[in-house]
């Protein structure tokens, strides 16, 4: 989640926001975003299985975002 910090740092932040209902997931890789009424749903690749996730809010990573040439 941030490359850059220390293992337990990140470790602790993620329990953190995970007690708070926040879900993180790693290793994604996006394969399309749609706008619905009632927020965003994301179309993604997680950890080698797809997946349609809805949200009301969408954070994009931190790190670098990839597109598909085309």
């Amino acid at each position: 989640m941030m490359p850059t910090a220390e293992p337990e740092l990140t470790i602790e932040l993620e329990e953190a926001l995970g007690e708070e209902g926040v879900n993180i997931n790693t290793s994604v890789e996006i394969r399309r975003l749609e706008r619905t009424e009632s927020g965003v749903r994301v179309h993604a690749e997680v950890e080698g299985e797809e997946r349609c996730m809805r949200h009301s809010t969408c954070s994009l990573p931190l790190g670098g975002v990839q597109t598909p040439a085309g």
